[in-house]
């Protein structure tokens, strides 16, 4: 297919078959990845304290993730406060 039949729609459906199709073709995948996972463990290293900036970089990312989810959800207005409660009504 060529590269201008790419519709934004059809992005992540493409993406997700060429992953699938990498790792069908890999038997260890952790082996695969262990150059990658040292390397991006490797750059807490120059830190006084590794563990602690691993640490920090992981509870920096999770606040990121949690504030993202509030604010999704509160553009989706208070129907998810209601399935929350347990207070929904039938259409």
């Amino acid at each position: 297919m060529p590269a201008s039949a790419t519709t934004p729609e059809l992005q992540p459906l493409r993406c997700r078959l060429a992953a699938y199709s990498k790792w069908a073709m890999v038997a260890d995948r952790p082996a695969a990845t262990e150059r990658a996972r040292e390397a991006f463990l490797g750059q807490f290293d120059k830190f006084p304290n590794p563990e602690a900036a691993r640490r920090a970089y992981f509870t920096r990312l999770s606040l990121a993730s949690a504030m993202a989810r509030a604010a999704k959800s509160t553009k989706s207005g208070s129907g998810s406060e209601a399935r929350a409660s347990g207070n929904q009504t039938a259409s």
